[in-house]
């Protein structure tokens, strides 16, 4: 169970005149991990850390008398050194507004808020050749850029150039990206890749595609 800070300790972090407070954020995904930094920038020994959540200050992390001590807690772990807070396989529930007080030995002292958002990372992108031509010269390719998400989504293709890029040309009915044209080389396959990005994280997926034949092959595709 957690535990919260008494009013003691806060008013001993209180009692410093050299303050310092910063408000930061970070985005998260779910089952990977996040570090959330303390703020601390400037040089000296770290002498006492508290971490805590929610506006009741409950605690969760800290460390005083040369010991960390983390309860209850196996997911997370406190560098002593810089005062950062690892949390790891996240979860919805790690959501919130964290607080650190920091006081390092030579008196300063900070009072930062991080607020954290966990997010479901985009799978990759699945890739399907629609289909595969040689005209005027060179070979004219159709796909589509596919995944499951809530987000809205972007998509976009490359490289571009020859001669082991394409050109890719937007096709008019299709306003976010997800299918496209590529003009490339007739004589060689060419490794297309599709990116996916809905502003909070970006993945991507790579066909190996040609016309010196029809049988297709994917690399990294789901």
């Amino acid at each position: 169970m957690y535990r919260r800070i008494t009013a003691s300790c806060i008013i001993l972090f209180m009692l410093f005149s050299d303050f310092r407070n910063e408000d930061l954020e970070r985005t998260g995904f779910l089952g990977k991990s996040v570090t959330l930094p303390s703020g601390v920038t400037e040089p000296g020994t770290i002498a006492i850390i508290e971490w805590s959540i929610f506006t009741n200050q409950t605690y969760i992390a800290g460390f005083s008398g040369g010991h960390v001590n983390v309860p209850n807690n196996p997911r997370m772990e406190l560098n002593k050194i810089t005062g950062d807070l690892l949390i790891r396989d996240l979860r919805k529930e790690d959501s919130g507004t964290y607080t650190v007080r920091v006081r390092i030995t030579e008196g300063r002292h900070w009072v930062n808020k991080i607020t954290l958002f966990v997010k479901e990372e985009l799978p990759e992108p699945k890739i399907t050749v629609i289909n595969s031509t040689v005209q005027h010269g060179m070979c004219n390719i159709f796909l589509m850029c596919s995944l499951k998400s809530k987000n809205t989504v972007t998509f976009t293709y490359g490289p571009e150039g020859f001669p082991h890029g394409c050109e890719f040309k937007p096709l008019r009915y299709v306003t976010a990206g997800q299918e496209a044209e590529a003009w490339c080389s007739p004589i060689q396959d060419v490794n297309i890749t599709c990116t996916a990005n809905d502003s909070v994280s970006t993945t991507a997926s790579t066909v190996t595609i040609g016309c010196l034949g029809k049988n297709f092959y994917s690399v990294g595709n789901k």
